[in-house]
């Protein structure tokens, strides 16, 4: 690409494009990721971001929204007094915003952004490094199932754990790829200031990388917990903070299964099926050395350990979700993987993506995505402000048709 001093001919073109219409500057954005412009990856994410600004706060997004607007004309201190739990960054930032007179969507555009963004930092980092010489058209194949792979209506929707994942994930690049341990440290502060269960999810995914140094060792450390897990769960469940209760009815017994009916289990449950040829990865090319093909067995573990607890469970597989991509990445660096092989990892993500759709119907359909075509001014004054969430929503369920 030719330059006009630090401004390249590509960004030129697509910083008013963007704005005029972030979905008209969309097949702009992915031709600049074929052709590798770093610019293009922070727009596509930041093209998410908006996505997230017009998505409709619908259950859990409901709940924070809500309890954002709550926190207006209240004094700081109330964050800290009146929370049950101590994961302080949201509410922190919500108290910021909403007394600002700032919208609260500003939240999840500033939050899909970063998250899908520092998944793209990863992403190209393994690509430039990998011993194996990529082509273009093979480095956006990678690029998109990264895309498929990520969760996009969930990350948004449940505003704080999705968050803290990508935290978390950047974490183990800055360690694994970058060596880089004191900004290690600081971004798994914030994964645990994001979301509280990483103060327990942290600390034994570090436990059992360094115990899971052969998938025989693996096995048995899976048999092992799986028979200690309640007594652990009793113990720790406090680190979970206010969600101990529903992860784990009380800490004593097993939650989430007795209302669950076929149709959802096969479409929240069984779309996790669609990672078992990254599973299959894990166990055929597993080396001691291999540090994500590593911690990607740690969190298999992790979640078949919990696979009697479907929430904590699909926890579990959200984080290796994130993180399969990259081992898929770290694989391939050292071994042959057949491009027929590559084919099938892309329909598991198009399948999972379609049952995700399924899964998530009621929030697409009715929120406001087809803003996105609009000018940016314009989608940023699309606002879901609250006196319209009260008349249209309860929680989960619409009460009002949210397109009148």
């Amino acid at each position: 690409m030719k330059s006009f001093g630090y401004i390249k001919t590509y960004d030129a073109g697509l910083v008013p494009l963007f704005l005029v219409s972030p979905l008209l500057s969309l097949p702009y954005i992915l031709w600049g990721i074929y052709r590798r412009e770093r610019s293009a990856y922070f727009f596509f994410s930041l093209f998410l971001g908006f996505l997230a600004w017009l998505q409709i706060p619908f259950a859990d997004l409901f709940r924070h929204t809500i309890n954002a607007y709550d926190l207006v004309g209240k004094p700081l201190s109330y964050i800290f007094t009146n929370s049950l739990s101590s994961d302080f960054f949201v509410p922190f930032v919500s108290w910021i915003l909403v007394n600002a007179d700032i919208p609260y969507q500003f939240l999840r555009l500033i939050c899909v952004t970063e998250s899908f963004f520092l998944m793209t930092i990863i992403f190209n980092y393994m690509i430039e490094k990998s011993a194996k010489d990529y082509c273009n058209s093979e480095i956006f194949i990678r690029f998109i199932l990264l895309f498929l792979f990520f969760e996009l209506v969930l990350t948004i929707n449940g505003v704080r754990y999705g968050f803290a994942v990508s935290q978390y994930v950047f974490v183990l690049h800055l360690i694994f790829n970058k060596r880089s341990y004191f900004a290690a440290l600081l971004f798994s502060l914030l994964a645990v200031e994001i979301h509280i269960s990483f103060l327990f999810f942290i600390p034994v995914s570090i436990v059992l990388y360094y115990l899971c140094i052969s998938v025989k060792r693996s096995i048995v450390i899976l048999i092992v917990c799986s028979f200690l897990v309640l007594a652990v769960i009793s113990q720790f469940s406090y680190l979970i903070g206010r969600r101990a209760d529903w992860y784990f009815d009380g800490g004593t017994s097993v939650a989430g299964t007795q209302n669950i009916t076929i149709y959802g289990f096969i479409l929240f449950v069984g779309v996790r099926l669609f990672l078992l040829p990254f599973v299959v990865l894990v166990f055929k090319y597993f080396k001691k050395q291999s540090k994500w093909c590593r911690i990607g067995l740690v969190w298999i573990v992790m979640a078949l350990i919990f696979v009697t607890s479907i929430t904590v469970m699909l926890r579990m597989l959200f984080v290796f979700s994130t993180i399969c991509v990259f081992l898929f990445l770290e694989i391939e660096a050292r071994a042959a993987i057949k491009k027929r092989f590559v084919i099938i990892l892309l329909w598991c993500g198009v399948i999972t993506t379609i049952f995700n759709t399924v899964n998530f119907r009621t929030i697409i359909l009715n929120s406001r995505y087809y803003y996105i075509a609009m000018p940016v001014p314009f989608i940023l004054q699309n606002q879901y402000e609250k006196d319209w969430i009260i008349e249209h929503i309860d929680n989960n369920t619409i009460i009002k048709d949210v397109h009148e």
